[in-house]
């Protein structure tokens, strides 16, 4: 290198100008800056700003069943079900390693009440993982395997959206974490090529420094391996604070602030520049409501009010919380209110009270897609205006004369609905004056529905009903192939004649208790 020299004799044949070293500059300035506003504007199409919204998670398997089909349930827009994990270790799908969406369909009507929960213009979205049982991308061997079992239960409830729920020992899954970022791009491609989108959102836990570091490596192999992210989602829950040092409410603002910088450092590293405001548009919380798991945490009411209040203030891009099943008082024979449970908060509200607070104002999609974007819903097997066909309906269409008792299932008008209590000449889509009704509607009659076989126990297996015999309760007895148990002493009443009403000595028994027969017979 020859320093020292005159600058014309380091560049034979140019002489020095500031002109020109002006002009070069300048240059390159431009450059620079044109290649920063590209990128800028590239990022700016990859994530645009959203409509906020809030999505209560149900868990599809708890007991009682949440009612996500029906309008006096949540008010939500959105709802988040849960979870979709391997059945039995396999690589295929189950709810909760209960049910196979077959048997979902079956045991719960899933199938129907999400028809109808479509049918009301609200949003769905599935969420696969959680805290238990086997992850789906730990138990299949490749991406396009994994994309074929979620594309099955996606397509099946016509979902845009996905939740993906990574905790426990799939948080810690390297190589899971790869095999379910390749199986989303994958099905984000299938889905495009079929005009449609998949919104995706990743669920991590967090502490008041925002994200683990094992969660930010999440979310770096989902941007690495191609998947059009959405948002993440963190699960403000079970600190490790008491609630009486610092409210839940105050933890989740610390660590959603924090884990908005590691986001936009996160997009920045792999090639994408966010403002701020995106940034706050891909961030979720999602508190769990009432008692918490660590005894000492509970998230209160106010706790609600202050963290919507931060979610509307920053325009938070969405608002989840655990769950629709536990949004109300336990019952005061649950005398433990400090170990948390799945069918109520632990604390004194109302009904659906966090529901109510989260929601309001936040009234944006979970897919985020248009209306002409959204797939076409299952239709009636038949119109409104015609007569129910036997043939094509699941359940013995409703009449007038016939008994029915609490839980039973019959089709009107092309829909299936449930009986609330014993009732008879009670048509399932009228309501009294006091708006009460004796049926609650479950969904439309589906494409392709023949008569369901219920459930009988082999003949013999309870006595015939005699005239001449006295029955008391708990005998049960067979008349016209329906079993019948006695509700207190009788002797020459027939079981048929006012079977279901109240002044009638016999109740037939539900299909729940044949199926529990059965199960007892079953070796």
């Amino acid at each position: 290198m020859q320093i020292g020299l005159p600058m014309s004799t380091r560049f034979p044949g140019r002489r020095f100008s500031v002109r020109r070293l002006f002009i070069f500059v300048a240059v390159v300035i431009a450059l620079v800056c044109g290649t920063v506003l590209a990128v800028a504007y590239q990022v700016q199409a990859f994530k645009p700003l959203r409509t906020p919204w809030t999505g209560g998670y149900v868990d599809v398997t708890e007991t009682p069943t949440f009612q996500l089909e029906s309008r006096t349930g949540s008010g939500q827009k959105n709802l988040v079900l849960a979870f979709i994990v391997a059945d039995d270790g396999t690589c295929s799908p189950s709810w909760g390693n209960y049910y196979t969406p077959d048997e979902a369909n079956t045991d719960l009507d899933l199938d129907r009440r999400i028809a109808q929960f479509h049918k009301s213009g609200r949003t769905l979205m599935l969420s696969f993982g959680g805290a238990h049982n086997t992850d789906l991308a730990r138990a299949c061997s490749s991406a396009p395997e994994l994309a074929d079992a979620m594309g099955s239960v996606i397509d099946r409830y016509g979902a845009r959206a996905i939740d993906l729920d990574i905790e426990g020992d799939a948080l810690d899954d390297v190589a899971s974490q790869k095999l379910r970022s390749d199986a989303v791009r994958i099905l984000q491609e299938r889905m495009s090529d079929r005009g449609e989108t998949l919104a995706v959102w990743l669920t991590l836990p967090a502490d008041r420094a925002g994200l683990t570091n094992r969660g930010v490596g999440v979310v770096q192999q989902a941007l690495q391996s191609g998947v059009n992210l959405t948002g993440v989602n963190l699960m403000t829950m079970n600190f490790g604070v008491p609630s009486n040092q610092v409210s839940l409410a105050d933890l989740s603002t610390q660590a959603l602030q924090a884990a908005h910088g590691q986001i936009t450092r996160t997009l920045l590293m792999s090639g994408r520049i966010a403002t701020a405001p995106q940034v706050w548009g891909m961030l979720g919380a999602t508190p769990m409501v009432g008692q918490n798991d660590e005894v000492d945490e509970v998230f209160t009411i106010e706790d609600a009010i202050a963290l919507h209040s931060f979610a509307q203030a920053n325009n938070l891009g969405r608002l989840s919380f655990w769950s629709l099943n536990r949004d109300q008082q336990c019952d005061s024979n649950y005398a433990d209110w400090q170990t948390a449970v799945n069918f109520c908060s632990g604390i004194a509200q109302d009904t659906l009270e966090f529901d109510a607070i989260l929601s309001s104002m936040r009234d944006g999609g979970a897919d985020q897609v248009l209306a002409d974007q959204v797939p076409a819903l299952p239709q009636s097997s038949g119109t409104l205006s015609g007569a129910d066909d036997p043939a094509t309906s699941p359940y013995p269409v409703w009449s007038a004369q016939h008994n029915y008792v609490e839980g039973e299932r019959v089709v009107w008008r092309h829909n299936v609905y449930v009986a609330l209590w014993a009732n008879r000449d009670y048509m399932p889509d009228a309501v009294d004056a006091q708006g009460q009704t004796a049926w609650r509607l479950v969904g439309p009659v589906l494409p392709g529905e023949t008569p369901r076989e219920l459930p009988t126990v082999p003949a013999g297996t309870f006595p015939a009903w005699d005239a001449q015999a006295i029955y008391d309760t708990p005998d049960r007895v067979e008349y016209e192939g329906v079993i019948y148990e006695a509700k207190w002493w009788t002797q020459a009443d027939s079981p048929a004649a006012s079977a279901g009403s109240d002044s009638s000595p016999w109740r037939p028994l539900t299909e729940a208790e044949i199926q529990e027969i059965l199960g007892a017979d079953r070796p």
